[in-house]
């Protein structure tokens, strides 16, 4: 998307534009930000890549590593579930006999100071726009970029001058006693107004969490010509934050300027300990009642409803099938027979729209077709053109004698009346589709799954008493439900034109 740089989530944060993804998103995939400081007496750039494959082992893919001058030597800034910090800390301080390891756990990020969202995603958007920020992890189009920016999921870091020289900075609000600065709204105020008048500091990052010392982070650009001056503007911050009865006091951590980079990735694997991306996507579009009753199916059902509801709702989520496909999950959840039948009862309407489409406008369009010149009634010209077809087997004339009465043809004659049309090329698929929908080579099996549905076939296995039969009934019906829905939905959108 941008020559210089390939990888959008992957830069230095100075030049090229860079996107990073919201908090929400982050921890919608069961991960949260943590700040690992770290004190060494004989630091080396050796040690910062043992740090960074252990990371990379750890399953950790966003993160940084910066060599810093102060108090502290490396930082470490990275996105992982408790027990992966929980290793990685492990580690550090038994295999590479790190002492002093300071753990500082994010609560909350603010980057408002560079992005301004329209929107904060929740749960349920988020699961709506799985499918898009999948596909931008593995290649970002500015279309694709827009859409998340605008949806509040992805914020787009600023470019600063190349021309100017920067040097990037962390500043440590640490605590001046013992007492633990616990993060009441009226602290919060006073220190986000302190931490407010510091424009010194460049497209500056706010995270608020705690550790044994620290109460927040900012981390930003500084101009390399406002180095030297830049300690009487912390001066000025601690001023403020003394004024206001903050017990914190900054610590300017300088970054070595190597060339390092920020990664900011996303897995898509469900993190130990953690419900599965299918499940929390489902969970977070379900009404309330549903979702307490989806805790009390047995395990193989909930996986089987959020797996196959996984590999339907990209092809439903804009469809006007979205909203009930999920009331038949609800209602099989809750053992709902009434939601389940209300879900479906789509089913019936298939056949009046079918019948629309065909009698007025492919099967007229096919007599056209076949002979120009002759009678304009397809009541005559297509049942003749099916008969007199070489290939056409006697199921195929028996067929063409049915389509002689209109008055009487059923959902499953006009579906394998339109399967003859384009098999015996009387009609292209091209034509079929301008009519029919998309779906429509799925109509015979739509029409199967409306008349069970239609003669009390459909729900045989739906028992309020047992879930069993609902599981069972789901594994074997969703594929034809979905099928179902989506020859509806385009059909629908092509009426809408």
């Amino acid at each position: 998307m941008n020559e210089q740089n390939t990888d959008p989530f992957t830069g230095t944060e100075i030049g090229p534009a860079r996107y990073v993804w919201a908090p929400e998103v982050h921890e919608w995939f069961g991960e949260r930000c943590i700040f690992i400081l770290l004190p060494l007496s004989a630091v080396t750039r050796s040690s910062r890549r043992d740090v960074e494959r252990l990371l990379e082992v750890t399953g950790i893919k966003s993160h940084s590593c910066y060599l810093a001058y102060g108090t502290y030597d490396l930082v470490l800034r990275f996105w992982a579930t408790a027990s992966e910090k929980t290793k990685v800390v492990k580690k550090l301080n038994e295999e590479f006999e790190f002492p002093g390891v300071e753990v500082f756990e994010v609560f909350d990020i603010d980057y408002s100071r560079w992005s301004r969202p329209e929107v904060l995603p929740d749960e349920e958007a988020i699961a709506k726009h799985f499918d898009l920020i999948r596909d931008s992890i593995a290649d970002l189009s500015q279309e694709g970029a827009d859409s998340l920016v605008k949806a509040g999921m992805l914020h787009r870091h600023p470019e600063l001058s190349d021309e100017v020289t920067y040097v990037r900075v962390y500043v440590l609000l640490r605590r001046t006693t013992g007492e633990d600065g616990s993060p009441t709204d009226e602290r919060l105020r006073a220190l986000e107004n302190a931490i407010g008048k510091l424009d010194e500091l460049l497209a500056p990052s706010v995270y608020y969490g705690s550790s044994r010392s620290t109460d927040c982070i900012l981390k930003g650009f500084v101009e390399s010509s406002q180095l030297p001056r830049f300690h009487t503007h912390v001066i000025s911050l601690r001023e403020r934050l003394e004024k206001s009865l903050v017990n914190l006091r900054p610590m300017t951590l300088i970054l070595a300027q190597d060339g390092e980079v920020d990664r900011d990735v996303l897995r898509l694997n469900p993190p130990e300990g953690h419900e599965s991306i299918e499940t929390r996507r489902l969970k977070a579009l379900l009404r309330p009642d549903a979702i307490s009753g989806f805790g009390a199916l047995s395990q193989k059902f909930r996986d089987s409803l959020a797996v196959k509801f996984a590999e339907s709702w990209g092809r439903l989520d804009e469809s006007s099938f979205a909203r009930p496909f999920l009331d038949l999950i609800e209602g099989l959840i809750l053992e709902d027979e009434y939601r389940v039948n209300g879900s479906l009862a789509f089913l019936i309407g298939i056949e009046a729209r079918v019948r629309h489409a065909c009698l007025s406008l492919l099967f007229p369009r096919a007599a056209q077709a076949i002979d120009p010149g002759g009678p304009e009634n397809w009541v005559v010209v297509i049942p003749n053109a099916i008969r007199h077809h070489g290939s056409a087997s006697e199921v195929d004339m028996k067929t063409s004698d049915l389509l002689s009465s209109p008055k009487d043809l059923s959902l499953g004659v006009m579906a394998r009346a339109v399967r003859l049309l384009s098999d015996l090329a009387l009609l292209s698929e091209e034509e079929i589709a301008a009519t029919l929908g998309p779906e429509w080579k799925r109509l015979e099996d739509v029409s199967d799954t409306r008349n069970d549905f239609a003669h009390a076939r459909l729900l045989y296995s739906v028992d309020n008493q047992d879930a069993e039969p609902s599981q069972l009934w789901w594994a074997d019906n969703c594929e034809k439900v979905v099928t179902a829905g989506l020859f509806l939905a385009g059909l629908e959108s092509l009426e809408s034109t």
